[in-house]
Protein backbone atom coordinates (compact mmCIF):
# COMPACT_ATOMS: atom_id res chain seq x y z
CA UNK A 1 0.00 0.00 0.00
CA UNK A 2 1.55 3.68 -0.52
CA UNK A 3 -0.50 6.72 0.09
CA UNK A 4 0.01 9.92 -0.08
CA UNK A 5 -0.60 13.86 0.32
CA UNK A 6 0.44 17.21 -0.80
CA UNK A 7 2.24 18.85 1.96
CA UNK A 8 3.00 22.31 2.25
CA UNK A 9 7.04 21.74 0.37
CA UNK A 10 6.86 18.12 -0.05
CA UNK A 11 4.69 14.97 -0.70
CA UNK A 12 4.03 13.47 2.24
CA UNK A 13 4.40 9.33 1.87
CA UNK A 14 3.61 6.14 3.39
CA UNK A 15 4.55 2.05 1.95
CA UNK A 16 4.59 -1.01 2.82
CA UNK A 17 2.16 -1.17 5.14
CA UNK A 18 -0.82 -3.06 4.02
CA UNK A 19 -3.19 -2.94 6.74
CA UNK A 20 -3.80 0.79 6.22
CA UNK A 21 -5.83 1.73 3.19
CA UNK A 22 -5.58 5.52 2.25
CA UNK A 23 -8.37 8.11 2.41
CA UNK A 24 -7.98 11.13 -0.11
CA UNK A 25 -8.96 14.16 1.71
CA UNK A 26 -8.91 15.90 -1.28
CA UNK A 27 -11.09 14.02 -3.31
CA UNK A 28 -15.22 13.40 -3.04
CA UNK A 29 -15.94 11.12 -0.65
CA UNK A 30 -18.33 9.37 -3.25
CA UNK A 31 -15.48 9.11 -5.14
CA UNK A 32 -13.43 7.53 -1.97
CA UNK A 33 -16.00 5.17 -1.48
CA UNK A 34 -16.19 4.24 -5.28
CA UNK A 35 -12.72 3.26 -5.37
CA UNK A 36 -12.87 1.28 -2.11
CA UNK A 37 -16.20 -0.71 -3.54
CA UNK A 38 -13.67 -1.82 -6.77
CA UNK A 39 -11.01 -2.64 -4.20
CA UNK A 40 -13.03 -4.91 -2.25
CA UNK A 41 -15.80 -6.16 -4.19
CA UNK A 42 -16.81 -9.41 -4.09
CA UNK A 43 -14.41 -10.05 -1.05
CA UNK A 44 -17.00 -9.79 1.84
CA UNK A 45 -21.27 -9.73 2.31
CA UNK A 46 -22.64 -7.01 0.51
CA UNK A 47 -24.03 -5.91 3.76
CA UNK A 48 -20.55 -6.39 5.44
CA UNK A 49 -19.66 -3.95 2.64
CA UNK A 50 -21.43 -1.62 2.68
CA UNK A 51 -21.71 -1.21 6.11
CA UNK A 52 -17.56 -0.29 5.99
CA UNK A 53 -17.87 1.96 2.96
CA UNK A 54 -20.43 3.62 5.31
CA UNK A 55 -17.70 4.07 7.32
CA UNK A 56 -15.54 5.33 5.08
CA UNK A 57 -17.69 7.87 3.75
CA UNK A 58 -18.21 9.11 6.96
CA UNK A 59 -14.78 9.18 8.06
CA UNK A 60 -13.51 11.38 5.12
CA UNK A 61 -16.77 13.89 5.71
CA UNK A 62 -16.30 14.71 8.70
CA UNK A 63 -12.39 15.20 8.71
CA UNK A 64 -12.81 17.09 5.37
CA UNK A 65 -15.31 19.05 7.45
CA UNK A 66 -13.09 18.86 10.25
CA UNK A 67 -10.36 20.70 8.28
CA UNK A 68 -10.91 24.06 7.48
CA UNK A 69 -11.66 24.58 11.30
CA UNK A 70 -8.30 22.90 12.45
CA UNK A 71 -6.51 25.05 9.43
CA UNK A 72 -7.58 28.48 11.18
CA UNK A 73 -6.28 27.11 14.92
CA UNK A 74 -3.03 26.71 13.17
CA UNK A 75 -3.25 22.58 12.46
CA UNK A 76 -3.03 21.20 9.22
CA UNK A 77 -4.64 17.71 8.23
CA UNK A 78 -2.19 16.08 5.82
CA UNK A 79 -3.37 12.44 5.69
CA UNK A 80 -5.60 9.82 6.69
CA UNK A 81 -5.86 6.01 6.69
CA UNK A 82 -8.50 3.53 7.84
CA UNK A 83 -7.13 0.05 9.56
CA UNK A 84 -8.32 -3.11 7.97
CA UNK A 85 -8.21 -6.16 9.75
CA UNK A 86 -7.45 -8.76 6.93
CA UNK A 87 -5.50 -6.73 3.75
CA UNK A 88 -7.67 -9.05 1.65
CA UNK A 89 -11.13 -7.59 2.42
CA UNK A 90 -12.56 -3.98 4.19
CA UNK A 91 -12.87 -4.56 7.91
CA UNK A 92 -12.73 -1.50 9.84
CA UNK A 93 -11.11 -1.59 13.08
CA UNK A 94 -9.30 2.02 13.50
CA UNK A 95 -8.84 5.17 11.45
CA UNK A 96 -5.47 7.03 11.75
CA UNK A 97 -5.21 11.09 10.95
CA UNK A 98 -1.75 12.86 10.61
CA UNK A 99 -1.74 16.47 11.24
CA UNK A 100 0.73 19.38 11.44
CA UNK A 101 0.41 22.03 13.84
CA UNK A 102 2.59 25.28 14.93
CA UNK A 103 3.99 25.14 18.43
CA UNK A 104 5.84 27.50 20.77
CA UNK A 105 9.45 29.01 19.78
CA UNK A 106 12.18 27.16 22.08
CA UNK A 107 9.37 24.35 22.67
CA UNK A 108 11.21 21.00 23.58
CA UNK A 109 10.65 17.27 22.89
CA UNK A 110 9.07 17.04 26.46
CA UNK A 111 6.99 20.06 26.22
CA UNK A 112 5.43 18.76 23.20
CA UNK A 113 4.91 15.13 24.42
CA UNK A 114 2.95 16.87 27.46
CA UNK A 115 0.55 18.63 24.71
CA UNK A 116 -0.33 15.54 22.95
CA UNK A 117 -1.15 14.11 26.66
CA UNK A 118 -3.40 16.64 27.42
CA UNK A 119 -5.03 17.62 30.54
CA UNK A 120 -7.62 15.09 30.00
CA UNK A 121 -7.85 12.33 33.58
CA UNK A 122 -5.78 9.20 32.50
CA UNK A 123 -5.83 5.59 33.77
CA UNK A 124 -2.35 4.53 34.71
CA UNK A 125 0.94 5.82 33.29
CA UNK A 126 1.61 6.61 29.50
CA UNK A 127 4.49 4.71 27.51
CA UNK A 128 6.95 7.30 25.75
CA UNK A 129 9.26 5.35 23.29
CA UNK A 130 11.76 6.15 20.92
CA UNK A 131 11.17 4.88 17.46
CA UNK A 132 13.12 4.98 14.13
CA UNK A 133 11.18 5.82 10.99
CA UNK A 134 11.79 6.78 7.23
CA UNK A 135 11.56 10.40 8.20
CA UNK A 136 13.59 9.79 11.18
CA UNK A 137 13.65 9.68 15.35
CA UNK A 138 10.10 9.61 16.05
CA UNK A 139 8.07 9.27 19.87
CA UNK A 140 5.27 6.28 20.10
CA UNK A 141 3.43 7.62 22.72
CA UNK A 142 0.15 5.52 24.41
CA UNK A 143 -2.10 6.55 26.98
CA UNK A 144 -5.21 5.97 28.01
CA UNK A 145 -7.80 8.48 29.02
CA UNK A 146 -10.64 8.43 31.37
CA UNK A 147 -14.01 9.09 29.15
CA UNK A 148 -17.49 9.95 30.51
CA UNK A 149 -19.75 7.77 28.11
CA UNK A 150 -23.41 8.18 29.36
CA UNK A 151 -23.64 7.77 33.36
CA UNK A 152 -20.38 5.84 33.16
CA UNK A 153 -16.49 6.69 32.76
CA UNK A 154 -14.63 4.54 30.45
CA UNK A 155 -11.12 3.69 29.54
CA UNK A 156 -9.98 4.20 26.07
CA UNK A 157 -6.51 4.54 24.50
CA UNK A 158 -4.87 6.68 22.51
CA UNK A 159 -2.01 5.71 20.06
CA UNK A 160 0.21 8.25 19.18
CA UNK A 161 3.11 9.04 16.84
CA UNK A 162 5.43 12.04 17.49
CA UNK A 163 7.52 13.96 14.87
CA UNK A 164 9.20 16.96 15.79
CA UNK A 165 10.73 19.76 13.83
CA UNK A 166 11.87 22.24 16.33
CA UNK A 167 14.20 24.57 14.39
CA UNK A 168 10.90 24.81 12.56
CA UNK A 169 8.06 25.30 15.44
CA UNK A 170 6.38 22.29 13.63
CA UNK A 171 5.09 19.05 15.29
CA UNK A 172 3.56 16.29 13.37
CA UNK A 173 1.07 14.02 15.34
CA UNK A 174 -0.33 10.52 13.84
CA UNK A 175 -2.71 9.24 15.83
CA UNK A 176 -5.08 6.22 16.13
CA UNK A 177 -8.17 6.01 18.70
CA UNK A 178 -9.48 2.88 20.37
CA UNK A 179 -12.56 2.37 22.70
CA UNK A 180 -12.08 -0.84 22.91
CA UNK A 181 -9.18 -2.15 25.33
CA UNK A 182 -8.69 -5.55 23.62
CA UNK A 183 -7.25 -4.03 20.63
CA UNK A 184 -6.23 -1.48 21.48
CA UNK A 185 -2.15 -1.87 21.87
CA UNK A 186 -2.44 -4.20 18.35
CA UNK A 187 -4.22 -1.03 16.88
CA UNK A 188 -0.75 1.02 17.92
CA UNK A 189 1.31 -1.46 17.27
CA UNK A 190 -0.44 -1.48 13.35
CA UNK A 191 0.16 2.31 13.56
CA UNK A 192 3.88 2.26 14.68
CA UNK A 193 4.64 0.36 11.45
CA UNK A 194 2.73 2.59 9.49
CA UNK A 195 4.95 5.18 11.15
CA UNK A 196 7.61 3.41 10.52
CA UNK A 197 7.61 3.77 6.88
CA UNK A 198 6.39 7.40 6.51
CA UNK A 199 8.66 9.54 4.23
CA UNK A 200 8.91 13.42 3.68
CA UNK A 201 7.10 14.46 7.32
Amino acid sequence: MTGSVDGSADVIESAGHRYWVPLPLDADPTETVASLRRRFDGTASESELEANLSVAQGTVTTLQAQAQDAFDQGIITCAAWVLTADPARIDIRATAVLRASVVEPGSTVDDCIRVVLGEQPQHGSPTVEPMETLSGDAWSIRYRPVVRVGAEDQVHQINTVLWTRLEDSIVFVMSAYADDLLQANEIGDRLDELASGMRGI
